[in-house]
């Protein structure tokens, strides 16, 4: 939400915006165990605790099982332990140090004189910056940090666009290409797209679904050609094709002519799996199965309902930044269209309120449980 708001803000203010992708090479298997530790360190972590977690990566070793039995033990002497419930957190706090000199040495892109110059989940690395010759600063700190760390990042997987305006013009790529470890990164262009936190991002238009229905009805097609028995069939459709869609369709705000195109492609493959007739009542499909149903969510009312809730949970985030970019970007009509299309009421309509009022106020962030769930959950699902 915050990339794609900045995008906006780019676009409506006629601003200039540069981003870059950041692919690291098997990040979490190269990251120094010296590194993790100076990390521990620098965020006050006690000395006994660092010795603990210094001992248990100490003479750590393992074994690979082939057909002609074990091999010999191989030393780990970089990278977290796969499987260990301590290793996301260790790889977090090794990552930190870069996210935190970006964000003192570099001015980012500012939101209202709040400065972003990076979004981090796990090795998946954003940054961005406000001009072309900052990014370049950026990229200088994160070679840098690489150096530090013991981490190295792939060029030839890295991508970026720069986005500026001349009169009313959005230029995208009007620029030479940034270079990483000496070599220049992929520049996309206005009619490519690359995947980020699973949805698809265009310099031009944003988040981006593609071409989702074809998509869909593509996937409906394998699963009906697979030699699974009719139930199974149903079962990997509602249990797993359909989340897959859900997650791009709430976040690229897709439109309920397009979701409904996608229930009937669902009704009509179902009904052909089971040999039912068309004429078969859609409830049979919606309905729960405690109530003789098949469970099947109609993407027509949930889609609403699960954007309507994530819209609201950005108003009254508990991360400022995020509050801001969606008070910003995201126009109350929106959320009060989803509202309505999830089956809610004018009367029943949350108030989403402004950023200021909540910092005059000093009132704290409100979670999105506010929003009575009866009130969001189709009533035929």
């Amino acid at each position: 939400m915050i990339l794609d708001g900045i995008m906006r803000l780019t676009k409506k203010e006629g601003r200039t915006l540069s981003v870059v992708f950041v692919d690291f090479a098997k990040a979490f298997d190269t990251v120094s165990h010296e590194h993790i530790l100076s990390a521990l360190r620098q965020k006050g972590l006690d000395q006994h605790m660092v010795e603990l977690i210094a001992s248990s990566y100490e003479r750590c070793s393992t074994k690979v099982a082939c057909s002609e039995g074990e091999t010999k033990s191989i030393a780990m002497k970089v990278g977290v332990k796969q499987g260990d419930p301590m290793s996301p957190l260790l790889f977090n706090l090794a990552l930190d140090p870069l996210i935190q000199k970006l964000e003192r040495e570099g001015r980012g892109f500012a939101i209202d004189g709040r400065p972003l110059t990076s979004m981090a989940f796990a090795d998946d690395l954003v940054m961005v910056r406000d001009s072309w010759d900052g990014m370049a600063l950026n990229i200088v700190i994160l070679e840098t940090s690489c150096q530090l760390t013991g981490m190295s990042v792939q060029p030839s997987k890295c991508h970026g666009f720069f986005l500026d305006t001349q009169g009313k013009t959005l230029r995208v790529n009007n620029c030479s290409a940034w270079n990483v470890d000496g070599k220049p990164i992929h520049m996309i262009p206005v009619d490519e797209s690359v995947k980020y936190l699973g949805v698809s991002v265009n310099p031009v238009v944003g988040l981006s679904p593609g071409n989702m229905p074809a998509k869909f009805q593509q996937w409906i097609g394998a699963i009906g050609k697979t030699p699974l028995d009719l139930a199974d069939k149903v079962s990997l459709l509602r249990d797993y094709a359909i989340p897959r869609v859900t997650f791009v369709a709430d976040h690229c705000m897709l439109s309920t002519a397009v979701l409904t195109e996608m229930d009937g492609y669902v009704k009509q493959a179902v009904k052909s799996w089971l040999h039912l007739p068309t004429c078969t009542a859609d409830g049979l499909l919606y309905s729960r199965y405690s109530s003789g149903g098949l469970g099947i969510p109609r993407l027509a009312r949930v889609i609403p309902s699960v954007q309507a809730r994530r819209i609201h949970g950005l108003f009254h985030s508990p991360d400022e930044m995020i509050r801001w970019v969606a008070h910003r970007t995201i126009k109350h009509e929106k959320f009060k269209r989803a509202w309505l299309r999830a089956g809610g009421t004018l009367v029943e309509l949350p108030e989403l309120g402004t950023f200021t009022e909540d910092v005059n106020q000093g009132r704290r962030p409100v979670r999105c449980s506010v929003i009575p769930s009866s009130s969001l959950t189709p009533k035929s699902v």
